[in-house]
């Protein structure tokens, strides 16, 4: 190949993964992608302890790095990792805590940026930060003259609100966001907030499905004078830019190319060992935090609702809830029934009675018969499947 004088090269000031780069190690000159020499840059040259963010959470694309967002436990530590295990007991003791520090820090917040580290057994714990490192970055509140308000994060989620102007019975009002969302995959509750003098507080508006990035319609669902001069509340929540995970994973450099092969097996069968439960469970996250994530997996997902109003007999397609609501007068009512057994009948046919509702669990699989006269009925899958 033919020697290069790089001096001679035109400056460049940017960096294209496609860009053909020559390198000469005093022997012979090599080309290389911009890709492969950002890659080599990182693995080699990144000092013990820089964290870095990457959009893959995989180890094979991350060589070099141990993960910050599963609170790891790494028995041998000291063998395995000597240099990052030195770098945080002695260099950087201000990012130690004890292992009852740690787990109070992370009951308390759902995440815990500090290391724990053993040095009878020379293990380490690795820290647990949020995957999409969210932080307060902007707010509005709401005044007596602006009701509105919004909070917007720094991964792009946004959540806002504001006040519903007087409507009459059956009126659809227009609700113009206080920020546009990125899209109309965004979740909105309005409910109504009437006069002290009035009775009927807490009932809710029916929301549009025609949403669109900037506002969404929102009717009062009322039927009689009644509701008539009802104010009410919103808010909203979704994303105001592009939710694609990008830079999602911390990692933090523990060691490089330079370690030998046999320390570098020993990692990869230790990061193996590493995700799972020893006996005790000394190694696993408090049971506090466990417990709030298997609350939430049984929670519904309203933004899988399914509408079966105009159905008699449904089959759950996963484990959910059953939601409906009934109209108002003579024969009207709402009934389920559940794998042959009934749990819910209302309703009377000789006087008018006020509009019902129910909600019920039903497991996958599982038949039920069910009818909502003059209302509505629907399924909603549990977060968890």
């Amino acid at each position: 190949m033919v020697d290069i004088t790089i001096s001679e090269l035109p400056a460049k000031t940017s960096l294209l993964d496609s860009d053909i780069i020559p390198i000469d190690d005093g022997k012979q000159t090599f080309r290389v992608t911009g890709a492969q020499l950002r890659e080599f840059l990182k693995v080699n040259f990144l000092s013990v302890g820089t964290v870095v963010w990457s959009q893959s959470n995989l180890a094979t694309d991350n060589p070099g790095r141990l993960p910050l967002w599963t609170g790891e436990y790494i028995a041998s530590a000291s063998t395995i990792y000597p240099d990052f295990y030195t770098w945080v007991k002695d260099k950087h003791p201000e990012l130690c805590k004890t292992k009852e520090q740690y787990d109070a820090t992370l009951t308390q917040f759902g995440e815990c940026p500090f290391y724990v580290v053993d040095e009878e057994e020379g293990s380490l714990r690795l820290p647990k930060l949020s995957l999409l490192n969210r932080q307060l970055v902007e707010r509005k509140e709401a005044t007596e003259t602006d009701p509105t308000w919004y909070n917007l994060y720094s991964d792009g989620y946004l959540e806002q609100g504001g006040k519903i102007g007087r409507t009459s019975a059956g009126q659809t009002t227009t609700i113009k966001l206080v920020k546009p969302f990125a899209n109309t995959n965004y979740t909105v509750l309005a409910s109504t907030k009437p006069d002290d003098s009035d009775s009927i507080s807490g009932r809710i508006y029916t929301v549009s499905k025609n949403l669109t990035t900037t506002s969404f319609n929102v009717t009062n669902n009322g039927w009689t004078s009644e509701y008539n001069g009802i104010t009410g509340f919103w808010e909203a929540k979704g994303y105001v830019g592009t939710n694609s995970l990008e830079n999602n994973f911390p990692w933090v450099f523990a060691y490089n190319a330079t370690v030998p092969a046999s320390t570098a097996q020993a990692a990869a069968f230790q990061e193996g060992l590493s995700i799972k439960a020893d006996l005790d469970l000394s190694n696993t996250i408090p049971s506090q935090t466990f417990k709030g994530i298997s609350v939430s997996w049984a929670m519904p997902d309203f933004s899988r609702t399914i509408d079966i109003s105009s159905m008699s007999e449904y089959t759950a397609p996963d484990d959910g809830y059953i939601f409906a609501y009934s109209g108002v007068g003579k024969y009207q009512g709402c009934s389920l029934t559940v794998q042959g057994v009934n749990l819910i009948n209302t309703g009377r046919n000789d006087v008018d009675v006020d509009a019902t509702s129910m909600t019920a669990p039903i497991g996958k699989g599982e038949t039920c018969t069910l009818s909502a006269s003059g209302g509505k009925i629907f399924f909603v899958p549990c977060k968890g499947v």
